[in-house]
């Protein structure tokens, strides 16, 4: 389109370059000799005056934007397809960003459920796995155990007037999850070690019996003995308490002994 305005403005420029006399002697030998050429095909000189004036500021206004019609023709293309390049390759970088950006998003999202998903299964899935093998079902299904299980169930641990049962974990466990789990774990371990593949009537129950107690921590006992003076204690046990709370390098093991396994009595 510019171009084409270009070839006008330089149509329109010839013909101002002619002067008035020129174009009257041209009329009048093309009246006379209508078939004549050499009029219609003579040079055409700018003529002096107004004419000339305005052909060349014209010419000059047009060499100022674009250096020359030729020039400026072939610049205006350029503009044209650069700016349209470049106006399409804004929108598709700007596609890619937006893709970019929701890929991202989608990414983190999908991320963010499948760790969110593995951390609860992981943790349901332990905290039923260890109060299933805490279980006295559970502690009692090698035979090996099976005389320490019937000392419990004769117990007050098992039989009281408060109706409370003592399981195996509550005495024999820590209190705390992470240590539960850590102790499981180990002694797990080792029992399945000796029951599958060593001889579980050779051991020394009654040592073990003795470790058994050592390792129960007074933090236990007190998940359940929460007063330490309940109305029938007595003499002797009120002044051990208050010794005990007043920092006595004591446990309660150490003299409530074999209340429910009397292996090592």
């Amino acid at each position: 389109m510019k171009a084409g305005i270009l070839d006008r403005l330089r149509s329109f420029i010839s013909r101002l370059g002619s002067s008035p006399d020129e174009d009257i002697l041209k009329g009048k030998q093309l009246k006379e000799n209508p078939g004549d050429k050499t009029a219609e095909a003579s040079p055409k000189t700018p003529g002096p005056g107004k004419e000339a004036f305005l052909v060349g500021a014209l010419k000059e206004s047009i060499s100022k934007v674009s250096g020359s019609p030729e020039k400026g023709a072939e610049n205006a293309e350029k503009g044209f397809k650069g700016r349209t390049l470049e106006t399409l390759g804004a929108k598709a970088v700007d596609a890619d960003e937006k893709v970019l950006r929701f890929s991202n998003k989608r990414l983190v999202l999908i991320t963010s459920i499948v760790v969110v998903t593995v951390i609860v299964v992981f943790y349901s899935f332990t905290v039923w796995s260890v109060g299933y093998t805490s279980s006295a079902e559970f502690c009692t299904g090698c035979h090996e155990m099976m005389e320490s299980y019937q000392a419990w169930k004769t117990s007050s641990h098992y039989k009281n007037e408060s109706g409370v049962v003592a399981t195996c974990a509550d005495c024999h466990l820590p209190t705390d999850m992470i240590s539960k789990i850590k102790v499981k774990i180990i002694t797990g371990s080792r029992d399945s070690f000796v029951h599958y593949l060593g001889d579980p009537e050779s051991l020394d129950f009654k040592e073990l019996a003795i470790k058994a107690r050592e390792n129960i921590s007074d933090a236990s006992c007190v998940q359940c003995h929460k007063n330490p003076f309940p109305a029938h204690l007595s003499k002797g046990g009120f002044i051990a308490h208050r010794a005990l709370q007043r920092g006595a390098e004591k446990k309660c093991v150490d003299c409530h002994k074999n209340l429910v396994h009397t292996r090592d009595s």
